[in-house]
């Protein structure tokens, strides 16, 4: 993930938030030596390696994961794939080692991706590929699992309320849930990041992003970015950037998200629509602004809305 994560916590005295901050950090790393798929030894990096055909143990956490991301791939109809490391396997977007995939490489990986070729044994507790081409990569879910297990742990630890950042990826959660303790949540332009969009405000919700600003190199004048459409294999361009907020479900949130920018703006505000629970922000490629229906009730204390309509997704109650 490479993501620095920030937090913010209330609720105990300093010395058990200090312990508790160091317990959250070292979840955030163990997280990601689990899930990372670049780094060899790691789970899905063996996975990638020995479970063509065969199928390969993995822990109960490996396998809540990749079945919550297939979960999320099939409602977003692929949108969202946990194979999409079959193509970008050979992408680079590392500073200094940029690289294109080439027409040839794209044509030979796009047969051998799709979600459904993860097969899960949850009784012998075990994963196959069942295609030896597909590849793994959670990506695009394991930061809002690894702020999900942060906030998790936080509040085991007696951490009352607070916010914990992931890289802009970010859960804010309270003990109480009264209006008044609502957080603002700034929403980047994606063409002027140090603007602020909009500010929303929740209480108890995940509030994730994914942006062709993320990770990018230009290219004789070419925009190219991580966030790669499965059906193509190339990066998505029907949107600049898509923010999902949920209420208090990062890892769905950050699927959402990266499914959601690879549909574009108009259909990811189109499915937001159709899915109670679930609200999005998405800014088109040339600028324009999409929100879904509950979306203005998040804005500036609600947008003039009660506290009960931005019960929807931002986890408030309460009188407004």
């Amino acid at each position: 993930m490479g993501t620095e994560m920030v937090l913010e916590l209330a609720g105990a005295s300093r010395e058990r938030l200090v312990a508790a901050s160091e317990k959250a950090f070292a979840e955030l790393e163990r997280v990601e030596g689990v899930f990372t798929d670049w780094k060899p030894g790691s789970v899905i990096w063996e996975l990638n390696e020995r479970a063509q055909g065969a199928p390969v143990t993995a822990a109960a956490e490996v396998l809540d994961l990749l079945d919550r991301a297939s979960a999320v791939s099939a409602e977003t109809d692929g949108a969202f794939d946990v194979t999409y490391r079959t193509v970008g396997r050979y992408w680079s977007f590392a500073a200094g080692n940029e690289r294109i995939a080439s027409d040839t490489e794209i044509r030979a990986a796009l047969p051998h991706l799709g979600f459904r070729n993860v097969v899960l044994d949850r009784a012998r507790s075990t994963v196959r590929l069942a295609d030896a081409e597909t590849r793994i990569g959670l990506g695009g879910v394991a930061k809002g699992y690894a702020v999900d297990r942060a906030v998790d742990l936080l509040r085991a630890e007696g951490v009352t309320s607070g916010v914990v950042n992931a890289g802009g990826d970010l859960a804010v959660f309270h003990g109480g849930s009264p209006a008044a303790e609502a957080t603002p949540v700034g929403i980047r332009d994606p063409s002027r990041l140090e603007i602020t969009l909009t500010t929303i405000r929740v209480c108890n919700a995940s509030v994730h992003t994914s942006g062709d600003y993320e990770r990018y190199f230009e290219r004789d004048g070419v925009r190219y970015h991580h966030l790669l459409d499965p059906r193509t294999g190339r990066p998505a361009r029907g949107a600049r950037a898509v923010t999902v907020v949920t209420p208090g479900d990062g890892t769905r949130a950050d699927a959402l998200a990266t499914g959601l920018f690879v549909m574009g703006a108009q259909r990811a505000v189109a499915w937001a629509d159709a899915h109670p629970g679930v609200e999005v922000l998405a800014v088109a490629p040339d600028g324009a602004v999409r929100r879904s229906r509950g979306w203005a009730t998040l804005e500036n204390d609600g947008g003039g809305g009660s506290a009960a309509d931005r019960g929807r997704v931002d986890g408030c109650a309460g009188a407004g």
